[in-house]
C-alpha cells in the first residue's frame, strides 16, 4: 500500500517521527505528546506504538499543522533578517548539466561565469576558494532567483550556439 512499509500504521510512525525531528530538531516533541495521550489513558511509556490508529492520525495531523506553521514563521525570519532560499538540487543539476555537459566547461570555466554574472558572491568567497575555484561554496551562496538568472542566460547562451551552428551547415549547402 505505501511504499517501503508494510502497513499504513509503519507509514503514520515513520511520519510522526520525522515531523518532530522537523518541529524540534530530535523526537522530544514526539516523546511528550505521546506520553500526554498515554497518561491521558492511564497507560505508561511514551511509544508510538501504543497509540490507537485514530491517535496516532490526530497527533499526524497536529504535527503537520505545527510544522507549516513553522515553515512559515522561517520564511518570515528569513525575509527578515535577509537569508533568502538558497539554490535548490535541481537548480544547481541544471547549471551542472548545461556547464558540464553541454558546453564542456571545467569547473574554473563554470566559476569564473558565475562570478562574471554575479561579482557581489565574490565579496564574500576568500582568495582560496577564488584562486582555486571552489563551486560547491559558491553554491552554497547562490540564491534560488539568482539559480534562475544563471539557468536562463546559460539557456540563451545554448540558443546562441544552436543558432550558429545552423548557420554555418546553411551556408555549407
Amino acid at each position: 500500500m505505501y511504499k517501503g512499509f508494510k502497513t499504513y500504521r509503519h507509514y503514520v510512525n515513520a511520519r510522526l517521527h520525522t515531523y518532530s525531528r522537523g518541529i524540534t530538531g530530535d523526537d522530544t516533541a514526539l516523546r511528550e505528546n505521546v506520553a500526554g495521550i498515554l497518561k491521558e489513558r492511564g497507560v505508561e511509556g511514551n511509544s508510538v506504538k501504543l497509540l490507537t490508529d485514530q491517535e496516532a492520525e490526530l497527533l499526524l495531523k497536529e504535527f503537520g499543522r505545527m510544522l507549516q506553521k513553522i515553515y512559515k514563521n522561517q520564511e518570515v525570519i528569513d525575509k527578515i533578517i535577509g537569508n533568502e532560499r538558497m539554490m535548490t538540487v535541481n537548480q544547481r543539476a541544471c547549471i551542472l548539466k548545461l556547464a558540464r555537459y553541454k558546453f564542456s566547461w571545467q569547473p574554473p570555466a563554470t566559476f569564473s561565469f558565475i562570478l562574471e554574472v554575479f561579482p557581489k558572491y565574490r565579496e564574500k568567497l576568500t582568495p582560496w576558494e577564488i584562486k582555486n575555484s571552489k563551486l560547491r561554496k559558491l553554491y552554497s551562496l547562490i540564491t534560488c532567483e539568482d539559480a534562475d538568472l544563471i539557468i536562463k542566460k546559460l539557456d540563451k547562451i545554448q540558443e546562441r550556439n544552436f543558432s550558429k551552428k545552423a548557420d554555418k551547415k546553411n551556408e555549407q549547402i
